[in-house]
């Protein structure tokens, strides 16, 4: 089905949560701080996260740069129970990027906008489909760019509420970032299978 982002536990996350379209994911850029980056999200067969990151300012915020892709929030939250990682099949520019998962407030009850776990995404070689696995204790909470070690703790993932792909190398030019699929999988029970088969 065209502009289907795919999601199920065994190809994505789908099949226990509802399909999700490309076109429903939010975007978002640091216009809305007074910047002046461009993207976009188009499908052609996968989807396309794309744009012009700028480091310009209207003078109203001291640095800008960085654009984000947000999935429509999981109504009731999405429960992962289980899985120890999610995996990406991607397409890069060489960019850096992160992924983000949004899970409720620890840092300021009440207002949990800014609350995110993060993970930067491993370096692939450039326009070269590449699968890349990412644990989900590997992930850092932060609180608007801001990473506070005394407060780490794995996130709570039966209690996912959108998922997100966060452009912000702060390098000025076109981006461009494709993803076929994302899923969860349970990435230790993998590792000792493969150990197993290797006889290692």
């Amino acid at each position: 089905e065209d502009g289907i982002l795919d999601f199920c536990l065994s190809r994505g996350l789908g099949d226990v949560y509802k399909r999700q379209t490309v076109h429903s994911w939010e975007v978002t850029t640091d216009s809305i701080i007074g910047g002046f980056s461009e993207a976009r999200m188009v499908y052609d067969k996968h989807g396309i996260f794309e744009g012009n990151l700028s480091l310009n300012t209207s003078g109203k915020v001291d640095y800008s740069g960085f654009a984000v892709i947000k999935s429509p929030r999981f109504l009731p939250n999405l429960d992962l129970e289980g899985y120890d990682a999610l995996e990406m099949k991607i397409r890069t520019d060489g960019r850096l990027y992160l992924a983000q998962i949004k899970i409720g407030s620890r840092y300021l009850p009440g207002d949990t906008r800014d609350d995110l776990y993060q993970i930067i995404l491993p370096i692939v070689q450039p326009h070269v489909w590449t699968r890349v696995v990412l644990p989900f204790d590997r992930f850092l909470f932060t609180w608007r760019g801001h990473w506070f070690p005394e407060a780490q703790e794995n996130p709570d993932i039966t209690k996912i509420e959108q998922l997100g792909i966060l452009q912000a190398q702060r390098k000025e030019g076109n981006f461009r970032f494709e993803i076929e699929w994302i899923q969860a999988i349970k990435n230790k029970e993998r590792q000792q299978k493969r150990r197993y088969t290797c006889g290692v």
